[in-house]
């Protein structure tokens, strides 16, 4: 059903798209099971703005692991797009093509924030997590730029998303 291998469904998924949903999926666990641990990883991994203390140029790539620990539909979604899409575009391109694509766009993705921030008051757009949570009302994100847009107000026309 899953291509000509013996080895089931996820023997059929490239390599590369199956490590990276590997990890997301270990890193959202321990998310998960463990929230002081999950209050860590988001001050020490997750998107800062660029001028605050608590940046780190590695960060750029961290984010992109870090998911709503209280959402499973969130990676679960977000597992089965990078399944569906991934598979397709390493199986196309390639895996080293794929992996820098993925990084890519993360990073693309981190440096729009940026630049989001710079333009807008960043105390507006915090993450998810951030914004519910006294403690880590900082500057931070972790790719959630619809979420930001909603929370700055933004003015569309004779709406306010």
């Amino acid at each position: 059903m899953f291509g000509n291998n013996r080895g089931g469904f996820l023997a059929s998924i490239p390599p590369v798209t199956k490590n990276l949903i590997i990890i997301n999926l270990i890193v959202w666990l321990a998310e998960a099971l463990f929230p002081r641990f999950s209050d860590t990883l988001i001050r020490v991994l997750g998107l800062h703005l660029i001028s605050a203390s608590n940046f780190n140029p590695v960060q750029i790539v961290t984010y992109m692991f870090l998911h709503s620990p209280s959402s499973p539909l969130h990676v679960l979604f977000n597992m089965f797009t990078l399944w569906m899409f991934g598979s397709t575009l390493e199986r196309i391109w390639g895996s080293k093509r794929f992996f820098a694509f993925y990084f890519i766009c993360g990073i693309g993705a981190a440096i729009v924030q940026e630049i989001v921030w710079a333009v807008m008051e960043p105390r507006i757009c915090v993450g998810h997590s951030a914004s519910q949570r006294p403690d880590l009302r900082q500057y931070e994100s972790r790719g959630r730029f619809s979420g930001c847009i909603r929370r700055c107000r933004l003015p569309l026309g004779n709406s306010i998303i």
